[in-house]
């Protein structure tokens, strides 16, 4: 699930030929190592409300000049450190360093305090044919209660898939990966895709990779409330450091004009966010 309060991985296990011109795609971390990652996400929602004139009146009363505008952005940096691999598990400490985030509603500004900020989480990583597996074994943070601590527990204990293609992709060529994104629009709550993304592997010089990415969104729901118009959808790029295994800079941004229908009332929004992901190894 990508989530953007939270640290977005992409890893990548090359075989390493002379004149390469194919990968494939695995997740794969590496002992005795430390991972500095820079994650910024700048969200602009515009959003208007149209039928039923006393709830929007009523939702005047509250503070939405309409068409209201919510501008946030977020920095979060954190420092993952692995030590010597036992066991076949390799051991890790992963701390966030700094976690700055403002909000500005209708021109007023506040700064979001995250009580992550400072957390230490002690655990494993365990490698695996197709995926790897995080289990925790414990969490360091003073202003977490135990319900929290269990919640950050859980996001960071699961296997995850870590094989994009189960064949080499050459340059040129292009393959698909689906995930679930969520964005949260004002009066409503999360709003759920999954995206498709679609890699097309564009050189292979210096040790690196680029790919371009193309992004197509559909909503996760059930219901026929939310419409999404075929403009909707994202790009980026993506740089891969063959001999770290790693996504070192990756960076998308997404366009989503989206139509909530609710009873008596419609909400139409415009999002557009950025993203960007920088990592940088150390040993």
């Amino acid at each position: 699930m990508i989530k953007f309060n939270f640290i977005l991985l992409f890893i990548v296990l090359f075989s390493q030929a002379k004149g390469q011109s194919s990968i494939i795609f695995k997740l794969n971390f590496h002992p005795n190592q430390e991972y500095e990652y820079t994650t910024k996400t700048a969200t602009k929602v515009t959003i208007n409300f149209e039928g039923n004139q006393d709830l929007i009146d009523a939702l005047k009363l509250q503070g939405f000049n309409l068409p209201a505008t919510v501008i946030s952005e977020s920095e979060i940096k954190s420092v993952t450190r692995t030590k010597k691999k036992k066991d076949n598990k390799i051991p890790f400490s992963m701390e966030y360093v700094s976690i700055d985030a403002y909000q500005n509603f209708n021109n007023i500004e506040s700064k979001i305090e995250n009580p992550l900020e400072g957390t230490i989480i002690y655990g494993n990583y365990e490698n695996k044919s197709q995926s790897y597996l995080s289990t925790v074994d414990s969490i360091i943070n003073y202003k977490l209660d135990a319900k929290n601590k269990n919640l950050l527990k859980h996001s960071i204990e699961k296997l995850v898939d870590t094989v994009y293609t189960e064949i080499p992709i050459g340059l040129g060529q292009s393959f698909k990966k689906e995930a679930i994104m969520e964005v949260p629009i004002p009066s409503y709550g999360q709003l759920k895709f999954i995206t498709t993304t679609r890699y097309t592997l564009k050189e292979i010089t210096n040790g690196k990779a680029y790919f371009e990415t193309v992004i197509d969104l559909k909503p996760l729901s059930s219901e026929n409330l939310i419409e999404i118009p075929s403009t909707g959808g994202g790009q980026g790029n993506t740089v891969y450091d063959i001999m770290d295994n790693i996504v070192t800079n990756n960076k998308i941004e997404y366009t989503i004009p989206v139509k909530i229908k609710r009873e008596n009332l419609t909400i139409t929004a415009q999002i557009n966010i950025q993203n960007s992901d920088i990592v940088i190894v150390k040993r």
